[in-house]
């Protein structure tokens, strides 16, 4: 894909139910993930947008799609979203590429801001492992310590894999 093409998304409305979900999702959640996802939607609103392919096929936000139609948000399989969707056919290499792109979350946190100005709220609720922010005493690190694989870099669009 050059990297000079850009795609203009474009704001739509879709049924739920007509949106499908990729099989080629390279992202899992695990169920508290999926809980705190559907308690964000139920509370906050549904408010980042799915992104599909002409025909309705999810690129991303596969799980916001599972989360509203979890009974605690409130949304029928017959309701319309806004979704944000792709102004013509992709390539294959396009849609993997916006997959990966759209699954990778970029940067790195400010542990003075998060400590100082986000204090009050739950991050580990918000999505922050618990491990990240240095919660776990050097004990509980050394059981639930991973062995580090070695990161490869996607050559189209940067994403660490």
């Amino acid at each position: 894909m050059n990297s000079d093409v850009s795609i203009e998304w474009k704001e739509e409305k879709r049924k739920i139910k007509d949106i499908k979900i990729s099989e080629k999702n390279p992202r899992r959640i695990s169920k508290d993930a999926f809980d705190n996802l559907v308690k964000d939607i139920a509370t906050m609103g549904y408010h980042n947008r799915i992104k599909l392919t002409i025909d309705n096929v999810i690129i991303g936000g596969s799980q916001r799609k599972k989360a509203l139609l979890d009974p605690r948000v409130g949304y029928k399989p017959s309701d319309e979203i806004p979704v944000l969707v792709a102004p013509r056919v992709l390539t294959d290499k396009e849609f993997r590429t916006e997959m990966v792109k759209d699954n990778a979350h970029r940067g790195e946190w400010d542990y003075d801001i998060l400590g100082n100005e986000f204090d009050d709220l739950d991050l580990v609720e918000c999505g922050i492992p618990a491990l990240v922010l240095g919660f776990l005493d050097d004990e509980e690190d050394k059981e639930t310590e991973k062995p580090k694989k070695k990161s490869k870099q996607c050559p189209e669009c940067g994403a660490e894999i």
